[in-house]
């Protein structure tokens, strides 16, 4: 048992550690108020994008939804 621990644990922890960084490409989320900030590394541009009250991402730049 102390063995079959000793190769799960480990595994489990890698797996938890590579799941919170998953999400993590470079992008800086900020609040402000009722809407989220995400500014996009998308092709080498900053891109300003937008979750407004609906949740539709809106990008700013086009005052385009996707």
């Amino acid at each position: 048992m102390k063995q079959l621990l000793s190769i799960v644990l480990p595994g489990a922890l890698l797996l938890a550690g590579a799941g919170a960084q998953a999400g993590d490409h470079g992008d800086r989320v900020e609040r402000h108020g009722d809407r989220i900030e995400r500014k996009l590394d998308t092709r080498g541009d900053r891109v300003d994008a937008r979750l407004d009250r609906r949740g539709d991402r809106h990008d700013r730049r086009w005052n385009r939804r996707y």
